[in-house]
């Protein structure tokens, strides 16, 4: 009987420092992504100091994304033929800075433009 009331006390020792630990890296994590946000958020170019090109895939970032509109493509050829990859992939960062999630697909839509590679 003494066992099992010690193998009990042990489980629920382990069980709240799982608990402890599991809500000490939450915490971490939602610290960090905060951060991280913080850093983007300071990083983003003014929208009135813009290209145009750049507003227009950041505006098409918030309503229809990239995969599956022509347009972005059309803009990724033209910043190719401006600057090459370099300028691509500053206006990468920028989206970035602005679409932390969506901006993947702005580098699949642009595959095979230029240099570009996904």
């Amino acid at each position: 009987m003494r066992a099992t009331r010690v193998t009990r006390m042990f489980r629920d020792f382990k069980e709240r420092r799982r608990r402890k630990r599991a809500e000490r890296n939450q915490s971490i994590l939602v610290r960090y992504q905060a951060q991280a946000a913080d850093r983007r958020e300071a990083a983003r170019t003014p929208p009135g100091q813009l290209d145009p090109l750049v507003r227009e895939l950041i505006d098409m970032g918030y309503e229809s994304g990239y995969l599956d509109n022509p347009r972005a493509r059309k803009i990724g050829e033209l910043l190719n033929s401006r600057g090459g990859l370099g300028l691509m992939q500053d206006v990468y960062y920028e989206v970035l800075n602005w679409h932390f999630v969506t901006a993947r697909e702005l580098q699949r839509a642009w595959h095979g433009v230029g240099d570009w590679q996904a």
